[in-house]
């Protein structure tokens, strides 16, 4: 990773998403766990609902979805 990459990701540049590669990068520089960063769990959560649909069915249970409103009669 180059020194302007890792200064547009940390200024905010919306732009691009980083890789979980350079995630993981920035994560060996700085020393930190892989899992600092929301990228790296969202990775995780998804592979593990996507191995598990029964875990997927809970966390879907537990969403707070906006109630449908309803049409009135025609």
């Amino acid at each position: 990773m180059n020194v302007s990459s890792l200064s547009r990701m940390l200024s905010g540049d919306r732009g691009r998403r980083p890789t979980l590669e350079t995630i993981m990068a920035v994560a060996d520089v700085f020393d930190l766990p892989a899992t600092y960063f929301a990228e790296v769990r969202e990775a995780l959560v998804i592979d593990a609902i996507r191995e598990d649909p029964r875990l997927r069915d809970e966390l879907f249970g537990k969403l707070r979805l906006p109630s449908r409103r309803r049409h009135p009669s025609r």
